[in-house]
């Protein structure tokens, strides 16, 4: 692994609660905080995207928020190019960089530092095969690629059109297979000594609840008026920023085709989809950690040393019981702070907010997300792996 590169990637599906933990874990070791979204990088797209607020960093410097224009294109590759040095500079100041969000390939890109193969979204390869595409379908393309980079066929879908085009791009460009480039750049060690940490449920039905909950948040904060001021702006509706959920859905209702009531149902179904794409991502990477909220989980050396750790903390008993772990600047400010401990997408949004997570009222067991306990678990990992 690259010497003195450590850094943490707090992963996991979309409400999961990545932000709290990120910013706790900032406030703890001295970290900053490197959003690894691939909407939050646009401006203008706060509520849709649940970008952490001033409050919410909780003085915890943040990077990769709100740092492009919504008109703009992104890929994996200028994200990597543009993160990367932010995280060597955290890194040569003594600082632990924290890397969170969701997009896998972002993620990968950066820590695992692969090259991407050539080809742009906007060159003429690629409007030649979109062109290819419209006038005769996606099969004939596909058989193409079958044919040059059997590998890849197999492996994509028929309806993965955007990837089958990707393919067929590298190839026409280069020479050379995406397969193969692939496994060139598989076979490069990583960039960064990474620990990962993620968050899910063991109950998918509290994911769904949580999800639901956080898409009515965002629209009683102002969802539909933050689309239409990015109308306003001149933002194209074709573009990558206006593709994401509750973005596209929102402006069918400003068009006067689908009710707001209608899209909003949209949004959380669409939310739940890709809350699922996220974890099919991540579980091919057997690096994480997880921290699964609804169970009893703890690191193992401290279940041996105390029996009560293996409950969620809220439930341990005996002097130290997790209820009092939380930042320990929080902790100087308020004794009882770890107890009123709530994820960023929670707060405000109702009278469960302010009480303690495994008290919270209402549909689904969104009180078991203790982020107390996952900061005690967390660190415990965190030290095991020789960051702190």
């Amino acid at each position: 692994m690259p010497e003195g590169k450590k850094i943490v990637c707090v992963v996991g599906p979309t409400a999961c609660g990545k932000t709290t933990l990120g910013v706790l874990l900032a406030q703890r070791f001295g970290g900053e905080v490197v959003s690894a979204d691939s909407m939050q990088i646009y401006r203008g797209m706060t509520i849709g995207t649940a970008a952490p607020t001033e409050a919410e960093m909780g003085g915890v410097p943040h990077h990769m928020i709100a740092v492009a224009d919504p008109r703009e294109r992104w890929s994996a590759a200028r994200y990597a190019e543009t993160a990367i040095p932010i995280v060597d500079d955290i890194l040569r100041r003594g600082k632990l960089p924290i890397l969170v969000g969701g997009t896998g390939l972002w993620l990968e890109a950066v820590v695992r530092g692969r090259s991407f193969a050539a080809g742009q979204a906007g060159g003429a390869v690629r409007a030649e095969l979109q062109r290819q595409l419209e006038a005769g379908g996606i099969a004939p393309l596909l058989e193409e690629l079958r044919t040059v980079d059997p590998e890849a066929a197999e492996r994509l879908h028929p309806a993965d059109e955007k990837r089958i085009l990707r393919a067929l791009e590298v190839w026409r460009e280069t020479g050379k297979t995406i397969s193969e480039h692939n496994r060139e750049t598989g076979r490069l060690p990583p960039r960064y000594d990474a620990v990962w940490i993620g968050l899910r449920f063991a109950d998918r039905e509290d994911m769904r609840s949580l999800i639901d909950r956080r898409v009515d948040a965002m629209a009683a904060a102002g969802l539909t008026e933050e689309v239409r001021a990015l109308v306003d702006q001149g933002v194209p509706r074709d573009s990558t920023a206006m593709q994401a959920i509750g973005y596209k859905e929102l402006l069918a209702v400003l068009d006067g085709q689908q009710s707001r009531e209608e899209a909003l149902e949209t949004v959380k179904l669409r939310s739940r989809q890709y809350a699922k794409r996220q974890l099919t991502w991540l579980r091919r990477n057997p690096e994480i950690h997880w921290i699964c909220w609804g169970e009893k989980q703890t690191a193992p050396e401290e279940q041996e040393k105390n029996p009560g750790a293996g409950k969620p903390l809220h439930e341990a008993e005996g002097p130290g019981a997790a209820q009092k772990q939380t930042a320990p600047e929080e902790q100087e400010k308020n004794p009882g702070a770890a107890q009123k401990q709530t994820a960023p997408e929670d707060r405000g949004k109702d009278s469960d907010a302010g009480k303690p997570l495994h008290e919270a009222e209402g549909p689904g067991a969104v009180q078991k997300r203790d982020f107390a306990w996952a900061l005690q678990v967390s660190t415990e990992i965190l030290s095991a792996a020789g960051v702190c």
